[in-house]
């Protein structure tokens, strides 16, 4: 009984967490570029919390998870993570590195 009360708690957070989100009109997937070298480094975030990032000539995918403004990322085949911040479609990795959300064409 207390496993699916923590289920549902858990749900319940993601959805209130992602309702808020929509109702700040701040849907944050799509794709980021890195704001001195676009052409270099991206980062998309994809609406089922999976994201691919290409660094250089190489290419990473995952997951990825929102709690408040902190991003968590987690590399497919690996326990590996990175968190990073977001604020005003601008995601700050934990090296300090700022990727600007590109605008829809």
């Amino acid at each position: 009984m207390r496993y699916l009360l923590s289920i549902t708690l858990m749900i319940a957070i993601f959805a209130v967490s992602v309702a808020a989100i929509g109702c700040g009109g701040s849907d944050i997937t799509g794709k980021y570029v890195d704001r001195d070298y676009p052409d270099r480094y991206h980062i998309e975030l994809y609406e089922d919390g999976t994201f691919h990032t290409k660094e250089d000539k190489v290419s990473y995918d995952g997951t990825w998870k929102i709690e408040g403004d902190q991003l968590t990322f987690t590399l497919d085949n690996s326990e590996r993570t990175m968190t990073a911040t977001i604020k005003e479609n601008r995601i700050t990795d934990e090296f300090g590195n700022i990727f600007v959300k590109q605008q829809d064409k």
